[in-house]
């Protein structure tokens, strides 16, 4: 059965808790950093704002058809707390939509009609920054291989404990590759936080997660070590962040036949996301 991972469900019984329900719970520790909440309740209301009637939304299509046809994107989706996927994709298509949604306001504002003229006005107090546009792009870009894995590891009709330890490297490394390219502090700020969480909820995997990734003959290459003494999980987890770490009262004798770790030849390679090239 799944479960979520609740203290009552730890203690009932002997269990792995859901990796993507974790994986929300690390992406939500992020989100509540407050220039992350912030940035991403500004971005709420100005969807809610273009949203709110449907011949704006109508407006917006055309606008979008006109200023950026090789991204026909729906005018916004609506924000679940409990699907934080939906906040990855208000913000993409928030994105996606920015000129088009200037030039809304814009056009509002020049409308012979009053009440048109004053929600265009509206409109454009709620338009971001320059800056923020910049934020909400690269925060797009640090959450989208977050949607692809929790949507892999989340299926139904096929085993995922053997891809658990695998998909939390990637998504480590992801982490680690993405913190120095971000230009964006706030972004940087959710980056680091969200790397804290995983590694604190993750520090010790199971032995099952561990012999499952070992075991399943889709995984194409893994690691093998030699020690001199017994070591925990926690000391096999770490080698795959750091490949010098050594362990408390371990002798450090680690011979990586592959330094990489290859998901699932079904699960493609997490993709640099670029959401557009053009700029602001």
């Amino acid at each position: 059965a799944s479960t979520d991972n609740a203290s009552s469900m730890i203690k009932a019984m002997d269990q792995l808790g859901c990796t993507a329900y974790t994986i929300q719970l690390a992406l939500g520790d992020g989100f509540d950093i407050e220039e992350v909440s912030n940035l991403i309740n500004k971005a709420k209301t100005l969807n809610s704002y273009v949203n709110s009637k449907d011949k704006y939304r109508e407006k917006l299509r055309q606008l979008q058809a006109e200023l950026n046809p090789q991204h026909q994107v729906n005018p916004l989706s609506s924000d679940t707390r409990t699907q934080w996927s939906s906040t990855y994709n208000l913000l993409k298509n928030l994105f996606l939509l920015r000129n088009a949604i200037v030039r809304l306001a814009n056009d509002l504002k020049q409308n012979v009609n009053r009440q048109e003229r004053q929600d265009g006005t509206k409109l454009s107090e709620l338009l971001l920054s320059i800056e923020e546009w910049n934020s909400i792009d690269k925060l797009a870009k640090l959450l989208c291989p977050f949607t692809q894995v929790t949507g892999y590891i989340g299926g139904s009709q096929y085993p995922t404990l053997g891809m658990m330890i695998p998909t939390l490297i990637k998504l480590s490394r992801h982490l680690r590759d993405f913190y120095p390219k971000a230009t964006s502090q706030v972004v940087k700020a959710c980056c680091s936080k969200i790397n804290q969480s995983m590694l604190s909820r993750w520090f010790e995997p199971s032995y099952h997660s561990l012999i499952a990734a070992f075991l399943d003959p889709r995984t194409t290459k893994f690691y093998s070590r030699t020690q001199t003494s017994n070591t925990g999980p926690s000391s096999f987890f770490a080698s795959f962040y750091d490949d010098d770490y050594v362990a408390p009262n371990e002798t450090k004798n680690i011979s990586l036949v592959e330094k990489e770790v290859t998901l699932y030849d079904n699960l493609p390679e997490i993709p640099k996301y670029h959401i557009t090239d053009e700029e602001y």
